[in-house]
């Protein structure tokens, strides 16, 4: 049986609203496991994005129909399209399409490719012995994309595979080589590519894919569980997104944090104007919910629909509100609601305070309870490399970093190539080489390592819940819109030249504000405030704008760095970061700030013998935005 069975007509939507469908497919596990290699995060992917879906657009879950392994084969991928998607679209609806799972190549059958191959998703069912099951091309979904277009302009194809045939050593990639068999004629396309560019017709769609067609796409591990990295970032953007998002405000920070963790890989987007809705829907809810409803067997607990592959964790706290709710705030909540058990994908809760919680009730985070940061390292051929030996042995005594056993969950590579110790990103892209005759060789890579360590952990500091509303933007001589290209960050510039940032403080409260740039080479810099005081609090309502200078660090021809503004309501201190301790101040005998623990966390720093992370933290006084930036070395740089 199909993970949601697709009604036969429309789901109920109110009179005068368009209907909303999707169609969600995710491969783990192929037909012919001999040629086609398993996965692991795809069907967490497809119900996370289910849940985004329901918790933050309100589409029905009857419109919403999911394909998973042998559910997902040619057949029966292309018959969901046409009986799903476009069978029951009409004009102004709202259709999302979103694949997670390989992607690879196969023989052009209209010749019009450049180096003659079409771009594929690759079905359950593919690759078979005898020949018969090719995978889906580019130009055959163009064709359904066509008649899916004539129906609505409110369309979004989103793909969390790649199409490079590239073979990674480290993060699990979503690509296998391409399929050389040629195809039988009756299967020609006469159309192009799935790209709104290909083809003779002009589609109104908005495509989000994972990576450039020459570039991996790569499974990202976080809180215990696999995921595709676009559709990760891409899901918890959704999430912390307010009303009549765009795609400028959606894409920016997704491609930021992507690119961030995996170097050579680029999120983008085309076909959308970046001004434009998300899925074309301005009309999105505020704040995302998730459902809530009495235990069948026990009335004093409830479950809400939430789980791992959400994030949940235990001891975190939830606002319950009746069904059908749509503004969080100043409405009071029912019952507030604590989680005592996650499973992968349901969680368990008891009642901490309120009454009677109703079917179908809407469920708010409000307190989360975060785990330690880890940033986890992977050293390959430890066994024969006395250099590694000693190094993983150093690191060991290091607590916010986690040696792990598999290339797959780790965040950085170690390895030893000839006479070098080579640090490395998840997808294999080099960070930092020490010769292994130097002396002091195994101290330099821990160091590396060690601010590598606090650079990662910063970087996931983030609060999809925030009820602050912010805004911060990036621009620069050379600005370009960062959706009319694919496979960039959100700006690139040359060194040397000034950007100007701009954040705006939206919400009714003053904020202290902090700017962090965290480079490509693994440093942490303050960009904002120069120095801590009455500088860093920004009046409601009021606009900060920094202008900094770019550079290139010595021996490199180019830096992406990521700038990361913190806002709380509450002062930020950041010698953690900085120094590697915290200031002095009333907050050393009293209890600590939310954002203040994680950044001590992040960083390693205790303070005395009270642990951190010991609470669920408030997620309503402060949080995150962040912006990507490349910068290149002149043609007449050293």
């Amino acid at each position: 049986m199909r993970s949601e069975i697709a009604a036969e007509s429309h789901g109920a939507s109110p009179a005068g609203t368009p209907t909303k469908l999707a169609l969600l497919v995710g491969i783990n596990n192929y037909e012919y496991a001999d040629r086609i290699p398993r996965l692991a995060g795809s069907l967490n992917d497809v119900e996370d994005i289910r849940q985004v879906l329901i918790g933050k657009f309100e589409f029905l879950p009857e419109n919403i129909l999911v394909l998973k392994d042998s559910e997902a084969t040619h057949a029966g991928i292309m018959n969901a399209i046409q009986n799903h998607l476009i069978a029951k679209t009409h004009a102004g609806d709202i259709v999302v399409f979103h694949y997670s799972g390989h992607g690879s190549q196969m023989k052009d059958p209209t010749g019009k490719m450049i180096n003659g191959l079409d771009e594929t998703i690759v079905p359950y069912d593919s690759r078979d012995p005898e020949g018969k099951v090719f995978d889906i091309s580019g130009a055959e979904l163009h064709a359904v994309l066509v008649q899916l277009a004539a129906k609505t302009t409110n369309l979004t194809f989103i793909l969390d595979s790649c199409h490079s045939g590239t073979l990674v050593r480290g993060a699990r990639v979503r690509s296998i080589p391409a399929d050389s068999r040629i195809l039988p004629s009756q299967k020609m396309a006469t159309e192009r590519s799935l790209s709104p560019k290909g083809g003779g017709t002009s589609l109104k769609f908005a495509f989000i894919s994972a990576a450039t067609s020459n570039e991996g796409a790569f499974e990202y591990f976080s809180e215990g569980k696999d995921h595709g990295s676009l559709t990760y970032f891409l899901a918890r953007q959704l999430r912390s997104a307010s009303a009549g998002a765009t795609y400028r405000d959606v894409m920016d920070s997704v491609t930021a944090s992507v690119t961030a963790n995996y170097p050579a890989q680029h999120p983008s987007l085309e076909g959308a104007e970046a001004d434009q809705h998300i899925f074309g829907d301005g009309s999105s809810l505020a704040g995302v919910y998730v459902t809530a409803s009495p235990s069948l067997l026990d009335p004093k607990r409830v479950i809400l629909g939430i789980g791992q592959v959400q994030g949940a964790t235990s001891g975190s706290v939830y606002d319950v509100y009746p069904p059908g709710s749509k503004q969080f705030a100043p409405e009071q909540p029912t019952a507030k609601v604590q989680l005592v058990s996650v499973d992968a994908l349901n969680s368990e809760a008891v009642i901490l305070a309120g009454g009677r919680i109703a079917s179908a009730s809407r469920a708010v985070e409000r307190e989360h309870r975060y785990s330690s940061s880890r940033a986890r390292i992977y050293l390959d051929g430890v066994e024969r490399s006395l250099t590694l030996q000693a190094i993983r042995d150093a690191l060991r005594s290091i607590k916010y970093i986690e040696i792990v056993d598999r290339p797959t969950l780790c965040n950085m590579q170690l390895r030893q190539a000839a006479q070098s110790v080579q640090t490395l990103a998840a997808d294999s892209s080099i960070l930092s080489s020490v010769t292994v005759n130097d002396s002091s060789a195994v101290d330099r890579v821990v160091g590396q390592l060690e601010a590598w360590a606090k650079w990662f952990n910063v970087l996931s500091i983030n609060n999809t819940q925030s009820a602050i509303s912010v805004s911060f933007s990036i621009r620069g001589s050379h600005t370009r819109n960062p959706m009319a290209q694919t496979g960039t960050p959100d700006m690139e510039v040359l060194e040397g030249e000034a950007i100007d940032s701009t954040f705006t403080n939206d919400s009714e409260k003053d904020l202290y504000v902090a700017i962090l740039d965290l480079s490509s080479d693994g440093s942490i810099t303050v960009a904002y405030p120069s120095q801590q005081g009455a500088d860093e609090v920004l009046k409601s309502h009021l606009t900060l704008f920094r202008s900094f200078k770019t550079f290139v660090p010595k021996g490199r021809s180019s830096a992406t760095d990521v700038l990361k503004v913190f806002a709380s309501q509450k002062p930020i201190d950041l010698t953690p970061i900085t120094q590697g301790r915290i200031r002095g101040g009333s907050q050393d005998n009293g209890e600590l700030d939310e954002l203040q623990e994680l950044l001590m966390d992040s960083s390693g720093v205790s303070r005395g013998v009270a642990p951190l992370l010991s609470r669920p933290l408030d997620l309503g006084t402060w949080t995150t935005v962040q912006r990507v930036l490349l910068v290149r070395r002149g043609v007449d740089g050293p």
